[in-house]
């Protein structure tokens, strides 16, 4: 059975693993090794289904994709610096850690 949300109920996103989406697409690049390193986190972190189908429109760089600074706005202070310890993991796994992937 599938379940799916009413329009005026909104699943929620987790714009951490987000955040990190669009920060390992930075260099417009994704590696092989960062696209599994991510779907791998995904899956340990058990993702919901609607956070992945945002995750990837991000990785094929749909229009409809959430924007970056709309991801942002959601992360709590605390939440960042979790984040930023992953992107630095998963930046390096494809061994270029590039000056677009650093600015973010």
């Amino acid at each position: 059975m599938v379940v799916t949300a009413l329009p005026h109920q909104h699943v929620a996103l987790d714009y951490a693993f987000l955040l990190l989406t669009h920060i390992i697409c930075a260099d417009q690049q994704i590696h092989s090794q960062e696209s599994r390193a991510l779907r791998g986190l995904a899956d340990q972190a058990k993702v919901n289904e609607a956070t992945l189908q945002e995750m990837e429109k991000i990785l094929e760089q749909d229009d409809t994709q959430i924007s970056f600074e709309a991801v942002v706005q959601k992360i709590s202070i605390g939440q960042q610096s979790e984040v930023l310890r992953q992107v630095m993991a998963i930046a390096y796994i494809d061994g270029y850690f590039s000056p677009l992937e650093r600015e973010w």
